[in-house]
């Protein structure tokens, strides 16, 4: 991409022109006899006039203003020509509505807004700023940065797998996974989920003591459990008796 700061030299130079030119167009009528005792605003308005063609020859190239220093001085000056204007909104309305043949006072008004719109996008035309990437040098960098933010996904995904393996508790889930197949690993499954804890044993009743006499009759005897190879209830074939099939 072309870093080169340029302007739009030709939008602000017109920008400027038609400001101007309208402007004394509308007050030709005051110009052609300008009294010694004429009002101050309309003075100023015509000095302010010559500082906005000195503006459209010096933004008449691609540098515009020139450098910061330039800019923050055509945009306080802009910002004292708008101040000036509106504070003087309804004399230069006046003014303008006796230059033009018309039978709407509104459009007054409307021309004195319209001067100060082309000299603002004057004075912003002729800012210098770096051109914008064209649409190949987009495409290449929209496709750098894909790639980065894959390659951040690739290394944190490696990060955690190197974290996984390092886990004994991981390596040996994974080492079953490569060596069991899906019904030995099932099996595997319940096996685990029917092995009571030792906590559960010591609180059982299974595990009171057979010398207390207030144990149960039947702590001693075996609980159902789960067959291993079958893993059916150990009391299944009891409760068909009762009618359960």
């Amino acid at each position: 991409m072309d870093n080169t700061m340029r302007s739009r030299p030709i939008v602000s130079t017109a920008a400027f022109l038609l400001a101007v030119g309208g402007e004394l167009y509308l007050l030709r009528g005051h110009l052609a006899g300008l009294p010694a005792e004429a009002p101050i605003p309309l003075l100023m308005e015509l000095f302010l006039c010559g500082v906005i063609l000195i503006g459209a020859i010096c933004s008449a190239t691609p540098k515009g203003w020139r450098g910061k220093a330039g800019c923050r001085a055509a945009y306080l000056l802009l910002a004292g020509y708008l101040a000036f204007n509106i504070a003087h909104f309804s004399f230069f309305s006046r003014l303008y509505l006796e230059g033009i043949t018309t039978e709407y006072p509104s459009y007054a008004p409307a021309l004195a807004a319209l001067k100060l719109v082309l000299v603002s996008v004057g004075v912003v035309a002729a800012t210098p700023v770096a051109s914008g990437p064209d649409r190949r040098e987009y495409a290449d960098r929209l496709w750098s940065a894909a790639r980065r933010q894959q390659k951040t996904w690739a290394d944190g995904a490696a990060v955690r797998g190197s974290d996984a393996d390092k886990d004994p508790a991981a390596q040996a889930a994974q080492r079953l996974r490569r060596e069991l197949t899906a019904d030995e690993l099932e099996r595997l499954k319940r096996t685990l989920l029917a092995e009571p804890s030792p906590e559960a044993e010591g609180n059982s009743p299974e595990a009171a003591d057979p010398s207390d006499p207030e144990a149960p009759e039947e702590a001693g005897k075996e609980s159902p459990g789960s067959h291993e190879e079958t893993g059916k209830w150990a009391g299944f074939e009891g409760w068909k008796g009762w009618g359960c099939y």
